[in-house]
């Protein structure tokens, strides 16, 4: 699925990535009330909507903008707000996408859910939400081939397509001007 590309993230992807993440983690709105692989209604495609809407205002009220976040620094950003109900979980970084997979496989059998922020360097960051089922979601605010934004789903024991997915997906998309290592930021929320 995409969405309408007037509504993308520029340098706030990596704000909205983080947003989504806390929203799947939270179980607000759209994500509690339906699986990973329901129907792409139009109450989800307004919910995205509102997160790169916010995330995209979150990052025009910053004193000070900077080109490329990385998402501790979005997480832990005084002026975000975000502190106080999410953290970073673990920090990864991947020179390819048979490793990511593989990490991504065994965490996975934890069951629980699992949200990551993406970032294909220099500046394209996205969300990989995982719910205990193992289904996998992708969601990525940037422009795809001038269509607009990219949801993509896998089902149970589907990761690999999943990662699969994400390589083609860059190497059409953005070819040669993204390149590895690859971060991946666990986001989780803090405890009450």
């Amino acid at each position: 699925s995409n969405m309408d590309s007037q509504s993308l993230g520029s340098n706030a992807c990596t704000i909205i990535a983080v947003l989504v993440a806390i929203n799947f983690l939270s179980d607000t709105a759209w994500f509690s009330q339906h699986h990973l692989l329901s129907t792409l209604d139009s109450s989800f495609l307004a919910y995205n909507y509102q997160l790169f809407t916010e995330g995209n205002q979150m990052y025009e009220s910053l004193d000070e903008e900077q080109i490329n976040y990385c998402a501790p620094e979005i997480l832990e950003h005084p002026e975000l707000g975000l502190i106080d109900n999410a953290e970073r979980g673990e920090e990864y970084q991947f020179n390819n996408f048979a490793d990511f997979l593989l990490e991504l496989q065994m965490l996975s059998t934890k069951r629980i859910k699992l949200a990551f922020v993406l970032i294909f360097h220099p500046d394209k960051s996205m969300s990989l939400l995982i719910n205990e089922l193992g289904e996998s979601r992708l969601i990525d605010s940037h422009s795809h081939l001038d269509s607009g934004a990219i949801i993509a789903t896998a089902s149970e024991n589907k990761l690999h397509c999943m990662v699969n997915y994400i390589q083609e997906m860059i190497l059409r998309d953005w070819g040669n001007t993204v390149q590895p290592p690859f971060d991946v930021t666990t986001v989780k929320l803090k405890a009450c």
